[in-house]
């Protein structure tokens, strides 16, 4: 889910020094950065020049302070725009990846909080399942480990929908491997991973929806995150 997290004044089209404060801030991350929808000039009159020199001065910032490559932050959506209205300042509206659906662990921490639940599976299915992370397409990684179907969980009909998406793309690149679908019981069909953080960001009980486990780690995390450093009194002169 997008969300606007910032609006930065532009002194210039070629200064992104707002963007750049507020991710060095910590209010996000370049790579959670979207799209950038700005206003270039009060009069009107936005050239292509104009916008090249606007596109180059954020692209630049995020490629400095993020992880994606150069073809990656290439593909960010940057609408800029004039207007009649000579009073409205140079602006630029940020949106982002709303935190609250991205990971909350680290690749290696998930790994791992998967590892341990699988195992304490019964019947000897602990020892036939192997947890790996990877950061290619879904089929690449498949067609590596030699793998045939892949299997995704539906929940409703808004998941099919963009799972069955998913689906045609995935066959698109590559149709000897198949996608096959499987229900979620009715007892987890309304969990998802973003209320279960919400609720415990917030003090909820979470032990309903997750295991012991998993539940002691997602608090551990939370209270980290809510345990902020005391600001030291300054002295009296």
């Amino acid at each position: 889910m997008a969300v606007e997290v910032a609006k930065v004044e532009l002194k210039s089209v070629q200064d992104a020094s707002g963007l750049e404060e507020r991710i060095q801030a910590g209010q996000f991350t370049a790579d959670q950065v979207i799209a950038v929808i700005g206003k270039t000039e009060g009069n009107g009159g936005v050239n292509d020049f104009t916008r090249l020199l606007a596109d180059h001065a954020f692209r630049r910032v995020l490629l400095k302070h993020g992880k994606r490559s150069e073809a990656e932050v290439a593909t960010i959506p940057m609408v800029w725009s004039g207007g009649c209205d000579g009073i409205i300042t140079p602006h630029a509206t940020i949106f982002a990846r709303n935190d609250s659906k991205g990971p909350l662990f680290a690749t290696d921490e998930r790994v791992e909080i998967v590892s341990d639940e699988i195992a304490h599976l019964e019947n000897g299915d602990a020892e036939r399942i192997e947890v790996r992370a990877f950061d290619s397409l879904l089929v690449g990684f498949a067609q590596s480990v030699g793998a045939k179907v892949v299997i995704r969980g539906l929940r409703a009909v808004s998941d099919f929908e963009y799972e069955f998406q998913m689906a045609g793309m995935n066959a698109r690149l590559n149709p000897e491997i198949e996608t096959v679908f499987l229900m979620a019981s009715d007892r987890f069909q309304f969990i998802s991973s973003r209320f279960v953080k919400e609720i415990g960001a917030l003090g909820g009980d979470i032990s309903h929806f997750v295991s012991p486990r998993v539940a002691a780690r997602l608090l551990d995390r939370f209270a980290a995150s809510r345990v902020k450093p005391r600001r030291r009194a300054a002295a009296a002169d």
